[in-house]
């Protein structure tokens, strides 16, 4: 019998940030998963954010530095914070998107068109070995 969880890359995606070491997202968990759609962070000017891991596992970049979010303290707060979180959920909502105007697809299949979408060699600071892929919906 197969277990829920090995069905889940199968006909879910997941999409996890790379991380805020500054340093090769390969060795963290959960960027690492190979199935999963591993995001780094970028900013307003178009560079890899100064703390956003890198490397072979990083699928794509989005928005992730100085982004303003809801916050703890009333219904109305904001708060301008940084990180790969920041970033992930970008992704997460651009495949919403897709999936909402062209159904469902397998995860390889969204992630090649997450992927195919984004805009290349459009960031700075994208260490060697990183793919230097912002995500964009067209």
């Amino acid at each position: 019998m197969l277990s829920l969880l090995s069905l889940l890359p199968v006909f879910m995606s997941s999409y996890v940030a790379a991380g805020n070491s500054n340093a090769n997202a390969a060795s963290y968990s959960p960027a690492r998963a190979p199935s999963a759609i591993t995001v780094g962070s970028s900013t307003i000017a178009d560079a890899r954010s100064s703390f956003s891991n890198y490397g072979a596992v990083v699928d794509v970049f989005a928005p992730g530095s100085n982004v303003i979010s809801a916050w703890i303290g009333s219904n109305t707060a904001t708060n301008s914070i940084s990180g790969t979180s920041m970033a992930t959920p970008h992704v997460a909502g651009l495949a919403a998107y897709l999936i909402s105007k062209e159904g469902n697809v397998s995860p390889a299949a969204l992630e090649t068109k997450i992927k195919n979408l984004s805009t290349k060699n459009a960031l700075t600071g994208i260490p060697s070995g990183t793919a230097n892929n912002l995500i964009r919906l067209t």
